[in-house]
């Protein structure tokens, strides 16, 4: 039996992507002399192609070749990038593949006797509650007593948060899940969901970076130290600062207070104003207090936060900024000192 070299994990950049014809006239060569001496060809060169192409190159280097993420393997601590060998799973499904050209060479009499002998297959069923969020093990059928690896490539801003059975039981919350193949079909659903991070920055915090006015506790309701009460002027406003580990959008949060009356701001970031006019109403008394909050679209890195009054009474009493989205951190804003009631960041010249 003559087997024919299979592909390596090379693309060409066609849409959609095919496979490079690796190593050439070895195929080639191997096709001619099994049909010089009428032995069995497993075309694996073939079989191997028309199995790979329609997964693609984003599903088969993490998936079945060696191309292994920092930290994914403990052999691998700083990962690798092999595109000629095979993961375990990528080695079963070449055996696989062997299998079944074996099953279709019935007519030469050397193989027929060793069909008979080709373990049944079950299907292992592999679904996502969340398919946008990330690539997972396909859905494929494997002999009794294999060992089979079900892992996820999530997408940047997700994250896999557990693995569940056919009943809805967590079977683990690791990435990578192994299990030793049965004589039943089963199903497993990979359970993903937004990497999602919430900070609450108060006043004497880091991340709190200044108020033009003071720190005040005069009115009950409030959390942490106090509230900023800014002065009642158009452009008095309070600082923060962010750092930002993914871009996307960032959903900002103020606790505040106002007997009556709205009390605008403008939300500036990295001195660029980015939603206007933002509400701020009145909330029947200075110790009632209400939230409020917009949308934005951050990139990365370190974020100068300001809001910044458009009226001229100033700002509403603001106890806290609540900053959420996929990694987000409050900064440190250098040594704070305090200048007439109020916090301001001292910055060295």
């Amino acid at each position: 039996v003559l087997v024919a070299t299979l592909r390596r994990n090379a693309w060409n950049a066609t849409t959609p992507p095919t496979m490079y014809d690796a190593y050439h006239d070895y195929p080639v060569a191997t096709r001619a002399l099994a049909n010089e001496l009428n032995v069995p060809l497993i075309d694996l060169d073939q079989a191997s192609k028309r199995h790979l192409e329609p997964m693609g190159p984003y599903y088969t280097g993490p998936f079945l070749y060696m191309n292994l993420d920092i930290g994914e393997y403990s052999n691998y601590p700083g990962g690798l990038n092999d595109n000629v060998h095979f993961q375990e799973m990528g080695a079963i499904e070449m055996a696989r593949l062997v299998a079944e050209e074996m099953a279709g060479l019935g007519d030469f009499p050397e193989m027929a006797k060793l069909i008979p002998y080709i373990n049944p297959m079950v299907e292992v069923a592999v679904t996502s509650n969340m398919p946008e969020a990330g690539i997972i093990t396909r859905t494929a059928s494997y002999p009794e007593n294999l060992f089979i690896t079900l892992k996820t490539k999530p997408n940047l801003g997700f994250k896999l948060k557990e693995w569940q059975d056919a009943d809805g039981n967590t079977i683990t919350t690791d990435n990578i899940f192994r299990f030793r193949m049965g004589n039943a079909a089963v199903s497993y659903k990979a359970i993903l969901g937004e990497v999602y991070e919430t900070i609450t920055i108060q006043e004497e915090e880091t991340g709190f970076c200044g108020v033009n006015g003071s720190v005040d506790t005069v009115f009950s309701g409030f959390t942490g130290a106090g509230y900023a009460t800014t002065n009642d002027s158009a452009g008095a406003g309070i600082d923060w600062q962010i750092e930002i580990g993914l871009y996307g959008i960032y959903t900002f949060k103020w606790r505040f207070a106002k007997s009556s009356n709205d009390r605008p701001a403008n939300l500036i970031i990295n001195g660029i104003p980015v939603s206007s006019d933002i509400s701020f109403p009145g909330t029947g008394g200075w110790t009632n207090w209400d939230s409020t909050s917009v949308d934005v679209n951050l990139d990365i890195g370190m974020q100068e936060v300001r809001l910044e009054a458009t009226g001229n009474s100033g700002l509403a009493n603001i106890d806290y900024l609540n900053v959420s989205g996929a990694i987000v951190q409050p900064a440190n804003c250098g040594s704070l000192g305090v200048v007439s009631g109020a916090i301001y960041r001292i910055i060295n010249k």
